[in-house]
């Protein structure tokens, strides 16, 4: 396949907790209305070699650069073992810690083993150093002046902010990041159709709270996210753990996990996580560990049109049907 279409939008749906290291058969699954399909359906067409590109952080077209791995790849997890794992259905293998980025991954030997379903990686968006990790349009307009930034959000939720996140769920405000339009929306859908009161929730990985406050307004008994990178939080309904933190320790189950525009990073040491091709897959597992039984996920994931997907610099995948 010569192109791959990114479409600018996110796949949303929950996964029943004790199905999600196995067969990931799903519940019931979330979809946006006809509105919001026509208004996501914008797409940006990328050619295999030089092309021109818009992401939904930058309104300028940008060249990139499209490289096709290589056939085979370096050492570590072999192509042909997985493509074969995952056509048996078998649960996905462990996460595999490496070394942690960020780094250029085209320098790493095991490089070609982040694409084993085709794959096409795009050589642009994100620095290789770190700088510029996060990006403004990643949280919501309203808590900008209450977020520090330099290149990266300083990791610290005040009282004010997470306060001012509550108070505009508590009144159903669509205060999505503009990078995620309308996942607000889907979130108090999402929390409507699979209530979430009296549970204990884990948000795995978070820029900013407002997944958070939307679970509180839904009245969760207890919030707490993880994250490969610590953050200071005020608020007194809200607790913060770094995953290493979380790996096997005994650490209590909960009743449901949200996962919004993260796994897509995980392995790519974008964050400071282990660099491993099947970092995502490996954080599905996990989840399927902290999760009760019979316990829910909410997932979110951005998707292409097609069955390859791609994988921006060492920014983030965009998931093709095959991985998907």
């Amino acid at each position: 396949r010569s192109t791959v279409q990114p479409m600018e939008g996110f796949v949303a749906g929950c996964l029943v907790g004790d199905r999600v290291a196995s067969t990931g058969a799903a519940a019931q699954p979330l979809v946006h209305t006809q509105r919001r399909q026509a208004e996501m359906a914008t797409k940006a067409k990328v050619s295999a070699t030089t092309t021109t590109t818009s992401t939904a952080r930058t309104a300028a077209k940008t060249s990139t650069s499209v490289r096709r791995p290589a056939a085979g790849g370096g050492v570590g997890i072999t192509g042909a073992a997985l493509a074969a794992e995952a056509d048996e259905c078998a649960p996905p293998t462990p996460r595999t810690f490496r070394a942690t980025g960020p780094v250029d991954l085209r320098g790493l030997t095991f490089y070609n083993d982040y694409f084993e379903y085709g794959e096409v990686h795009i050589e642009d968006g994100i620095t290789w150093d770190g700088r510029n990790a996060q990006n403004p349009t990643q949280v919501p307009k309203m808590a900008l002046p209450l977020m520090e930034y330099n290149n990266s959000f300083a990791p610290y939720w005040s009282e004010r902010l997470v306060s001012k996140l509550i108070r505009a769920a508590t009144v159903r405000k669509d205060f999505s990041p503009p990078d995620y339009r309308f996942a607000v929306l889907d979130m108090y859908d999402a929390f409507e159709r699979y209530p979430v009161k009296d549970q204990r929730v884990l948000v795995a990985g978070s820029i900013s709270p407002w997944v958070e406050a939307i679970l509180l307004t839904h009245n969760a008994s207890k919030v707490i996210t993880s994250d490969y990178n610590y953050k200071a939080c005020e608020h007194s309904d809200l607790e913060v753990v770094l995953v290493s933190d979380m790996e096997g320790r005994g650490y209590p189950k909960f009743d449901a996990i949200v996962s919004f525009s993260s796994i897509e990073h995980d392995g790519l040491g974008r964050y400071g996580d282990p660099l491993d091709p099947r970092g995502d897959f490996a954080a599905m597992v996990e989840f399927g560990s902290w999760l009760k039984p019979g316990g829910l996920l909410y997932l979110g994931v951005p998707v292409c049109c097609g069955d390859e997907g791609a994988i921006f610099g060492n920014g983030h995948r965009m998931y093709g049907e095959k991985r998907l």
